[in-house]
């Protein structure tokens, strides 16, 4: 990414229509460089994208004379408090029915259900190695305890990434992930490994896009998955920013997998704050209990939006429809995101 020329200096709105939570770095700076380029720009927005690109490992940036830390570690706590359908990892009350067959769960292995509060701790870092290329990691713990239960919910995440500029804006990700969820009934966890392309496009004088493809294995302690995986994220030039995914899932014997699933998300500017509304739908099958198939689809939105300062409120409903009754769910979801704390 070669330094721009830019001989007018003079107010300019590109950090604002490009620097704002939803898009990535690399979307943001793709946008900030096609709105100032040939435009007055004041120096506060150049020193801004200027170090923006360096951060994604761009050595000249827009040729001024800052450096940035090749090296850069970010701490944080978070405090917890949410809602959850179980909290335990324990069984549906509903009976099982598998054709002429009728089982009748023990309630003390039923689902719990209420709020829960905690927090969260984790790190995230950069390396920059080169012109164009960086180390991106991140891990993370939290705990959430119920009090009306007396139990618990336990999360560990980690996450590394090699990421490089290939030429003209076309970059590859080279990632892999690991995520745990402990309850009182339940350990599970779940890897990634991916390998994921991206490039970068204008749609209009102010509208820009990222498109990603690519491939992901997928494991867990009871099958291994290939994935295909392609989104596109957009900037609009009204203040808009909208990401769509879609993963499609090769079918796993005796096992019930992710087939399809899709993800959407809008950031839109309401009262000067970033309202969020999400949306995901899955199709799952392959499994089979006692010989009868099962199979579902889980569907859910979401809406998220800053209620007093940082704290923001987010609300949702989740539903899933299976083959097998016992397993269908409908169930609220809300959460109260706090100040993170970080140093």
């Amino acid at each position: 990414m070669a330094a721009l020329l830019l001989p007018f200096f003079f107010v300019n709105t590109a950090s604002a229509a490009c620097y704002f939570d939803g898009p990535s770095g690399r979307l943001s700076n793709y946008c900030a460089i096609h709105l100032i380029n040939g435009q007055r720009v004041d120096s506060r927005s150049l020193r801004l994208i200027d170090y923006k690109l360096k951060m994604e490992g761009s050595t000249n940036g827009l040729g001024l004379p800052f450096k940035v830390k090749k090296n850069t570690t970010q701490r944080f706590l978070s405090p917890l408090l949410f809602y959850s359908s179980n909290i335990n990892g324990g069984n549906s009350p509903k009976p099982l029915k598998l054709g002429n067959l009728t089982f009748e769960g023990d309630e003390k292995l039923f689902s719990k259900a209420g709020m829960l509060a905690g927090v969260g701790a984790g790190l995230s870092g950069r390396l920059i190695y080169g012109d164009g290329r960086y180390l991106q990691y991140s891990a993370s713990g939290s705990y959430a305890y119920s009090p009306e239960h007396k139990l618990g919910i336990g999360t560990t995440d980690a996450k590394a990434c090699d990421v490089r500029h290939i030429l003209n804006w076309w970059y590859v990700d080279v990632c892999a992930s690991q995520s745990r969820v402990r309850k009182d009934m339940t350990d599970t966890t779940s890897s990634n490994l991916s390998f994921i392309a991206s490039n970068f496009f204008k749609n209009s004088k102010r509208s820009f896009t990222q498109v990603d493809f690519g491939l992901k294995r997928y494991f867990t302690k009871n099958y291994t998955q290939n994935q295909a995986v392609f989104g596109f994220d957009v900037i609009y030039p009204n203040g808009i920013f909208t990401d769509f995914t879609a993963i499609f899932g090769e079918a796993v014997e005796a096992q019930l997998a992710a087939r399809l699933s899709l993800s959407g998300r809008m950031v839109a500017p309401v009262a000067d704050k970033p309202l969020s509304l999400h949306a995901n739908y899955t199709e799952s099958d392959g499994g089979i209990m006692l010989g009868i198939n099962q199979n579902q689809k889980s569907y859910g939105i979401s809406a998220s939006y800053p209620i007093w300062q940082k704290v923001n409120l987010s609300v949702g409903y989740q539903i899933t429809n299976s083959t097998i009754d016992h397993f269908d769910l409908r169930s609220p979801t809300l959460g109260l995101q706090l100040p993170t704390i970080q140093f």
